[in-house]
């Protein structure tokens, strides 16, 4: 399961899972919905999500639906937290 993340603005926050099995896939969400990679966000369809130059709108609840032949599985969420005064 991904750990909760206590970043500065700026910062940058990663959450990793680790998974066994064949044909594993990845999908990462924030509160609920599918990420993309792009701009501040890569590996949303890796096992480790890094979110970087991280901004008040990151902050959030994220997991990782993992899929395979057999199923999907969600991860607990882990919470991103972002502190605006540089302390957390």
């Amino acid at each position: 399961n991904p750990a909760n993340q206590s970043v500065p603005l700026g910062g940058t926050a990663t959450f990793t899972v680790t998974a066994s099995g064949s044909g594993l896939s990845y999908r990462w969400q924030k509160n609920g919905v599918n990420l993309n990679s792009g701009g501040n966000v890569s590996g949303a369809t890796t096992n480790t999500l890094t979110i970087t130059n991280v901004t008040l709108t990151d902050r959030g609840n994220y997991r990782a639906v993992i899929t395979n032949e057999c199923g999907s599985i969600n991860t607990n969420t882990a919470t991103l937290a972002v502190s605006s005064s540089g302390r957390v």
